[in-house]
């Protein structure tokens, strides 16, 4: 029996597929993984990657891409995972693990080749896990392998056994079917389980069950309940039994299943997958109930299943049958039937009445039969049915142009032909001798006559309009337009035959009565009302406005594809389902909706109708497929990592990294002509991994991250020299969002561009130059030679003009001379005109005078005098021109100021400047047909001391006053003025020079003002404010020197003159043209 049934399931292999496209079933053939078509077992690493024995090798599945591990021996018969991750193989003729190499690519470590002192190695048919020992099982022996011993001596122990056929792990422990017993093999002892004599030849699974027993899954006697405490046997009553023993059991696989309740909570239940030669596979609960059976007949590729592996995180269960690897989602909320149970075409209803479920479609009504598990069609209905509704005895059912069928017994009891398709019939609740149909070509009423539904006519005012939805409000019915809108019908209270339908009030309703929009509409009755659907939104209707209202309380998103209706249907829990977004908007404790669509991407985008179910579960309908869908069930969303499989270099496509290991692996520094990389990526998450999408960055070149999308590799090409780091994430079909993987590379600079490179660069350099100077030298020697004939024949020539040279230098230099001795005679006659020190400090004691000439003699001035006691009149000006041309007329200034002030005796301001703009003019001869234009700008004071007043005239120069706190009020209307941060007040200038200008020129104007103790009073030209310096060679302007002035206001008025002169100073570092004007700054404090 042994050998036989080893040999069997070696060649056995796996398939799940249905005949319709399925999201929860896929089969992987041997064009999909290009190996051996055999696989022998499965196991997931820990990083989600799955293996599976292969008859080539080891095959590596990471989600997208698919490799050949290859070993020795070649056939992979056995698959383990050890506690520390390493996967562990048994092949034939050799046993070993995967260990990836230095590039991080998955290699095979052979064990049996340290071993060889122990006799031949032959076919290791199971390798398991037991502890932190790995055991390999052979037909003639078992070795355990103790990756922990520190001895080479200790780190493998055998036990020699005559034959054994099969062998089992449970709960920790190892159970083998040997020549003519049932053993148990533990810390390298083998123990005889006499009490299983009888039975050890059929025994096919060993599994753990309740109360520490354990689950026999045999041949011919079906499962029976083992307790290794008390040795007892009892049989296993299952749903199974027959099929246990009909289609020759493989073996089982323990499936502990843990998932959410509907209140949050988790619970758990233990399923076992049995695999059959000739049944496929049935799933079944510890109570024996069948859950789950899955063979050709429902979409199975195979009914021979060898084994399967049940990845407990994801919920995936992976078969082998003869025709490829299969991964089946049992943990998904869903159940669907499709081609393989019989249905052909599109599904446009769903009814479950009676324990029986109905479906109608493009050919007819049909039953689900559960024996055969197909749906069959129910006789005399072959044309399409849109509606199916429970009535009295039966059904009634909405069937397109064949009209409206009544069924009892899934047997046809009478049919009323409409002569226009049927799409939605509506017994009247107001009048139950009364029913509505809608087809497209207008609403239809019906009659109960002899207890049947007969047509009596249809509702003329819509005769010809499409209509598929209706609804009832009391005695109104509601219908609507395919393209125009809703219609609302109230009939005579007295309705007999079709004459009674021309009383009939009919009312439209478009977007004039709050529709926002007309086309692809529906009516639906939910708990609480009416319900009217069009494709930009749901709304209610308001009897008391007669107008429709947009409501969003469900929350849906309204994104259906052209020519779809939106259906709203409400489940037993109060939740409403939307047909169009394949989601619900589940109702909150409070009342309120939120809309769940988590398993939105695991559906076709084709589902037509939804049906609520009586145990609160959901049929959903599409094309050839209906799905149940139960929303107590939660949908696994387990964490997973976007791996980097592959880096490959593009110029000689080799490959650099293999995908595994990669913390461990040392970054690599890449030669520049390597700058060209590629990088392949994939996620293993296995729920429709083909819609997985990815996202990546490569630091150091991209400065944001990709799109998603399905591309699962990336090429940079030309990357410049530096360090780079590749990241790459993944996100599911429902939108979990993976953790990010990164691989880490360096490009080294090319050759020319390296240390050595530029310290050649350097060397080449230095020897160029000195080969240029070499040459240089020795061509200025022949030249020096050449050169020095010619001077001698010149120096005679040169020592008669240098004589005359000389004779021309001592010319200039006394010209030189003489001229600046008149320009310093000038200056002393400028300074003595100049109101002298000690005449200002006698008048103005506190005062400061800053005089900066650009020049030795400078073309402003200042002036003061006290022509009579208590009045002190200063002034400062700015002429026309700076240096000599400057000073000249500052003279001619001051020599005016002292005849008008001081002989004529003019006190007033604005007459002074007056008096002496006419004397400039006249001195100057200034008239309309001469050129000169020459005068000045000026701000005089007259100050009275006694009264505390000032008089203040200007010539485009303005006069500043600072007081502690100065307001617009202190000063009269008439003067104009601008105030500074509260405390510096400026008197503006008249806008006109002391100077003639074409036209007539406008008196100058005078200002008075009242003065404050401690006031102080600046006057000044415009060479401070106009110096050019700063960092930026700018000017230092007004705004700065009126906030210079504001910051020393309150210094002493000799420390007030050393800030502005060291200030500019300063400033006028920065400038490249030095002082650009001459500066004049009078500053007086009023005591």
């Amino acid at each position: 029996m042994g050998i036989p049934r080893l040999l069997t399931f070696s060649i056995i292999l796996f398939a799940f597929q249905l005949q319709a496209q399925d999201p929860f079933i896929q089969t992987y053939y041997q064009d999909d993984y290009h190996a051996d078509p055999d696989n022998y077992a499965a196991i997931k690493s820990d990083d989600g990657i799955m293996y599976f024995a292969n008859g080539s090798g080891v095959l590596e599945f990471d989600g997208h891409f698919w490799n050949l591990i290859e070993v020795p021996g070649t056939t992979v018969r056995s698959l383990a995972k050890g506690i520390d991750g390493t996967i562990y193989i048994g092949t034939v003729n050799n046993f070993g693990y995967l260990k990836p190499d230095k590039k991080g690519i998955m290699r095979y470590v052979s064990l049996s080749d340290s071993i060889k002192d122990y006799g031949i190695i032959t076919t290791v048919w199971f390798t398991f896990s037991k502890d932190s020992s790995i055991v390999f099982v052979m037909q003639d022996k078992i070795i355990s392998y103790h990756s922990w011993a520190t001895e080479p001596q200790k780190k493998f122990s055998v036990v020699n056994r005559d034959y054994v056929s099969w062998a089992y792990f449970t709960n920790n422990e190892v159970y083998l079917m040997e020549g003519d017993r049932t053993s148990k093999y533990q810390e390298d002892t083998v123990k005889h389980l006499k009490e299983l004599d009888d039975i050890y030849w059929e025994i096919m699974g060993i599994h753990p069950y309740r109360d520490n027993k354990l689950l026999l899954l045999t041949i011919e006697s079906g499962l029976i309940e083992y307790s290794p405490a008390t040795r007892v046997l009892n049989k296993f009553k299952t749903e199974a039994e027959d099929w246990c023993i009909k289609n020759n059991l493989y073996e089982t696989t323990f499936i502990p299943l843990t998932q959410e309740k509907k209140d949050g909570s988790e619970f758990t239940d233990t399923l076992y997958a049995l695999t059959s030669m000739m049944g496929g596979i049935i799933i079944i609960d510890m109570k024996g109930k069948i859950i789950l059976q899955m063979d050709q007949n429902n979409g199975l590729g195979s009914n021979n299943a060898s084994s399967v592996y049940y990845d407990k995180e994801s919920g995936i269960l992976w078969a082998m049958t003869n025709d490829g690897i299969t991964k089946i989602h049992i943990r998904l909320p869903f159940r669907q039937f499709n081609t393989a149970h019989g249905i052909k075409t599109n599904v446009y209803s769903i009814l479950e009445q009676n324990d029986q479920l109905y479906i109608g479609t493009d050919i007819g009504l049909y039953k689900y039969d559960k024996n055969t598990r197909k749906f069959e069609n129910v006789d005399g209905i072959i044309s399409q049915c849109w509606e199916i509704k429970p009535y009295e005895k039966g059904l009634l059912v909405a069937a397109g142009n064949a009209g409206l069928y009544y069924v009892v017994n899934d047997k046809v009891v009478y049919q009323e032909v409409t002569m226009n398709a049927l799409f939605s019939f509506l017994p009247s609740a107001s009048n139950t001798s009364i029913a509505y149909g809608a087809t497209y070509s207008g609403l239809v009423v019906f009659k109960k006559i002899t207890g049947e539904f007969r047509r009596i006519g249809k509702v003329k005012p819509l005769d010809g309009l499409d209509c598929r939805y209706l609804a009832e409000d009391g005695k109104t019915v509601w219908t609507e337009s395919r393209l125009h809108g809703f219609y609302r019908v109230e009939l005579p209270s007295y309705v007999k035959d079709s004459t009674h339908l021309e009383r009939a009030l009919v009312l439209k309703y478009g977007k004039e009565k709050g529709l926002v929009d007309e086309n692809y509409n529906g009516i639906f009755t939910l708990s609480d009302g009416i319900y009217f659907t069009t494709k930009k939104g749901i709304h209610t209707y308001n009897r008391q406005t007669d107008l429709f209202e947009k409501t969003e309380k469900f929350h849906i998103n309204l994104n259906l594809p052209e020519n779809q209706y939106p259906d709203l249907i409400e489940d037993i829990d109060g939740n409403i389902w939307f047909t169009g977004s394949i989601g619900f908007s589940k109702k909150m404790e409070d009342g309120s909706y939120k809309w769940n669509s988590t398993f939105l991407n695991l559906l076709p985008r084709n589902v037509i109708t939804t049906q609520p179910s009586k145990d609160g579960k959901i049929w959903l309908g599409g094309l050839k497929t209906i799905y149940k869908y139960d929303n107590t069930i939660s949908v696994p969303i387990n964490s997973f990592s976007a791996n980097i499989r592959k880096t490959i270099l593009s110029v000689n496509d080799s490959l650099i990294f293999g995908g595994s290991n990669i913390d461990s692996l040392s970054i690599p520094i890449l030669a520049y002509n390597f700058n060209s990389i590629k990088f392949e990526y994939a996620a293993p998450c296995f729920l429709q991994e083909q819609t997985t999408q990815y996202t990546y960055m490569l630091k150091g070149f991209d400065k944001t991250w990709s799109e998603w999308s399905k591309q699962t590799q990336k090429e940079y090409t030309n990357l410049s020299e530096g360090k780079y780091k590749f990241i790459v994430q993944a996100k599911n079909v429902l939108g979990t969002e993976s953790q990010k993987s990164s691989y880490e590379f360096e490009i080294l600079p090319p050759w020319y561009r390296t240390s050595w490179a530029y310290l050649l660069y350097v060397l080449g350099f230095i020897l160029v130059l000195w080969g240029g100077i070499r040459l240089s030298v020795s061509r200025l020697r022949k030249r020096k030679e050449q050169l020095e004939k010619i001077v001698v024949n010149r120096t005679k020539e040169i020592s008669q003009k240098n004589e005359t040279l000389e004779e021309q230098k001592e010319m200039l230099s006394r010209q030189n001379k003489d001229i600046l001795d008149s320009i310093n005679y000038a200056r002393r006659i400028q300074s003595a005109m100049l109101t002298s020190e000690e005449h200002f400090n006698r008048i103005l004691p506190e005062h400061f005078v800053l005089y900066k000439p650009r020049d030795v003699v400078s073309g402003d001035f200042y002036w003061c005098s006290e022509p009579m006691k208590g009045k002190v009149i200063w002034a400062a000006a700015d002429c026309t021109g700076h240096g000599v041309p400057g000073a000249f007329m500052s003279m001619i200034g001051i020599t005016l100021l002292n005849e008008i002030v001081n002989k004529e005796k003019f006190i007033e301001s604005d007459k002074i400047l007056n008096e002496l703009r006419d004397n400039i003019i006249k001195t100057l001869g200034q008239t309309d047909e001469s050129q000169n234009r020459d005068g000045m700008d000026a701000a005089l004071c007259i100050y009275d001391k006694e009264n505390m007043t000032l008089e203040y005239s200007g010539a485009n120069n303005p006069l500043y006053v600072i007081r502690e706190k100065i307001k617009a009020e202190d000063f009269q209307e008439d003067i104009k003025i601008k105030i500074f941060n509260d405390k510096l007040c400026e008197i503006v200038a008249d806008k006109q020079p002391i100077a003639y200008e074409f036209g007539k020129s406008e008196p100058f104007r005078k200002r008075n003002i009242k003065l404050q103790k401690g006031d102080t009073l600046y006057t000044f030209s415009d060479g401070y404010a106009d110096q050019f310096g700063g960092e930026r060679d700018k000017k230092f302007s007004y705004k700065k020197f009126k906030t210079l002035l504001l910051d020393i206001y309150e210094k002493s008025m000799e420390e007030q003159k050393k800030i502005l002169n060291d200030t500019i100073d300063e400033w006028k570092e920065g400038s490249k043209i030095g002082q650009v004007d001459d500066i004049c700054v009078v500053g007086v404090r009023i005591s």
